[in-house]
């Protein structure tokens, strides 16, 4: 399911507000939209504290907007809990800046381990991994 518009994320007038110790309230995004089309790869840049990783993480719903709303896929991201935020995320591909692979496992072994830990059978993986590979 994708938005009317054709976009699969859409940020809708999204706004984080942090507080912080004292009382006072630090304004991370406001008023962001944005729609990024279904299968597009999407570079977000900008300088150092702009918001950048903030906005990101609302995507898989690490951080949730205090205000506006994150859809991925027609889900309210912001609004999902347990099951239905772990459904979201599995249709998200996310690659952090600081990202960690496992030492002891080879590069299909990296790319498998989490379709192993959602259950996935490992007649589906194999084939999976070799296609991402592939690209």
């Amino acid at each position: 399911m994708t938005e009317p518009n054709g976009a699969s994320i859409t940020f809708e007038n999204v706004g984080k507000a942090y507080s912080k110790s004292g009382g006072t309230t630090v304004t991370a995004l406001e008023g962001v939209s944005l729609a990024m089309a279904p299968g597009s790869i999407t570079g977000i840049i900008g300088r150092s504290g702009a918001g950048k990783s903030t906005l990101l993480r609302m995507v898989n719903g690490i951080e949730r907007p205090t205000a506006g709303s994150v859809l991925v896929g027609g889900q309210n991201v912001g609004a999902a809990k347990g099951s239905k935020l772990r459904a979201i995320r599995r249709d998200v591909g996310m690659i952090f800046q600081h990202f960690n692979l496992l030492a002891s496992r080879s590069v299909a072994g990296n790319i498998a381990l989490p379709l192993e830990i959602a259950g996935v059978p490992s007649s589906q993986i194999k084939p999976r991994v070799a296609d991402l590979i592939e690209r």
